[in-house]
C-alpha cells in the first residue's frame, strides 16, 4: 500500500524545509526518468510509431 507523507508547515519555512521538499521531488523524478527511458527504448525496438508518427 502506498503511503503519502503530507507535511504541513506551521510557522516560518526554512531553507532546510525547502531543500527537504526538493529532495523528495527529485527522488520520484529519478524513477520517472528510468520509466520514460525504458518505454522509449521498447517503443524504438518495436518499430511502431508513437503519437507523433516517429519511429
Amino acid at each position: 500500500m502506498f503511503h503519502l507523507n503530507l507535511y504541513i508547515y506551521h510557522g516560518a519555512v526554512t531553507i532546510g524545509d525547502i531543500m527537504n521538499e526538493r529532495a523528495r521531488e527529485l527522488y520520484w523524478e529519478e524513477w520517472r526518468n528510468v520509466k520514460l527511458i525504458r518505454v522509449s527504448l521498447y517503443l524504438a525496438r518495436s518499430g511502431k510509431p508513437d503519437e507523433w508518427d516517429n519511429t
